[in-house]
């Protein structure tokens, strides 16, 4: 890699630290809340201290407790068989969540990206990883930009670059048609601040970007054009805010894009 930068780098891990955490989040809960009510049902019918009924409670679950084993009392006789069988169930849920979280690790699952792409506010969605939008796509990462790129399985021969990257940079990706509006949400358009659409086919992403606004009208649109004369022509009518020529200028060119609104 030509860069590496810390701050990017210590966003994604904090952030893959957020996403695992999230699927223990309903173990955590439940775990508390059922363990504070065994506290609570020893507390009020054997009258031990809050501590030691806590410690039971949650040793009871394992099967592991050191009360002894209520006699003459119906209610209390169910609860001691009933409560570790609830228990387990809840463990069962947290092993299923310690699974979940191994496959968010992995940023080729469907889980992972789906996951990161939900966190993310105010990003800069990529459509199109061609010779021209790999370079945007570096020069992203560079200035630490919130990314979610959205292309077709064909990376334009850029396939091994790109996975590092992706790898390395741990960045969100959506495969599938751009021009279809179930694949922008997947790619939560609707709390993203820009979109820049660098397929090599003006026709389609003047298509993408009219889909884009009518999804989030807020969003910067900032589309690539072979023919800048017929962009900038139909430009103000589309409400597309900026036409830019790869074969006249340079990458540098969308990401000064970006900071369009800024400016005005």
């Amino acid at each position: 890699m030509p860069f590496k930068s810390k701050k990017k780098l210590f966003l994604v891990y904090w952030r893959e630290l957020i996403i695992r955490l999230r699927s223990f989040k309903f173990f955590f809960i439940a775990l508390v809340l059922y363990s504070s009510f065994g506290t609570m049902v020893l507390m009020l019918s054997l009258g031990v201290g809050v501590y030691r009924a806590y410690f039971e409670s949650i040793a009871m679950i394992f099967f592991a407790g050191t009360l002894p084993f209520p006699p003459n009392n119906p209610l209390l006789e169910v609860f001691w068989v009933i409560y570790p069988l609830f228990g387990l169930i809840i463990i069962a849920d947290g092993i299923t969540g310690l699974s979940t979280a191994l496959r968010l690790g992995d940023v080729h699952s469907r889980e992972w990206n789906f996951e990161v792409i939900r966190m993310l506010k105010d990003h800069i969605i990529l459509i199109g990883i061609g010779n021209v939008g790999f370079k945007v796509l570096l020069k992203l990462i560079e200035s630490d930009k919130k990314i979610v790129v959205v292309d077709l399985e064909d990376k334009s021969g850029r396939e091994d670059e790109f996975n590092d990257i992706q790898a390395e940079f741990r960045i969100p990706v959506v495969f599938g048609d751009a021009t279809r509006e179930k694949i922008l949400m997947d790619a939560n358009i609707d709390s993203a601040s820009a979109v820049l659409i660098l397929i090599d086919n003006d026709l389609l992403n003047i298509k993408i970007s009219l889909l884009a606004k009518k999804l989030n009208p807020k969003i910067l649109t900032v589309i690539r054009m072979f023919d800048i004369e017929f962009g900038n022509e139909i430009k103000d009518k589309l409400g597309i805010d900026q036409v830019i020529s790869t074969s006249t200028i340079s990458v540098p060119f969308f990401l000064d894009a970006l900071n369009m609104k800024k400016n005005i």
